[in-house]
């Protein structure tokens, strides 16, 4: 195995990571705004039901989702830049 193809294998998958961190990490971001807009949207005036609808997705919205390691960590974009320094 030469050195060249080490580096290259190791940045890779360093790409390949920085992907899958920066999307979980959107989702995260974006799964909190969902409140935010559906309070900012002309919610009182919708339907009764619909209104119920909407109260469940914000408190639902309270805690964002995440995407996790088995049940070792959350999948955020602090991670890989612990894991890239180390």
């Amino acid at each position: 195995m030469t050195v060249g193809f080490a580096v290259t294998y190791l940045c890779v998958i360093l790409l390949q990571m920085h992907f899958i961190y920066y999307y979980a990490n959107e989702l995260q971001l974006e799964s909190m705004d969902i409140g935010k807009s559906i309070f900012q949207s002309n919610w009182y005036e919708q339907s009764s039901s619909c209104k119920k609808s909407f109260l469940i997705m914000m408190m639902r919205s309270q805690k964002p989702l995440e995407i996790h390691i088995g049940n070792l960590t959350t999948v955020t974009a602090d991670l890989i830049v612990k894991l890239a320094l180390k």
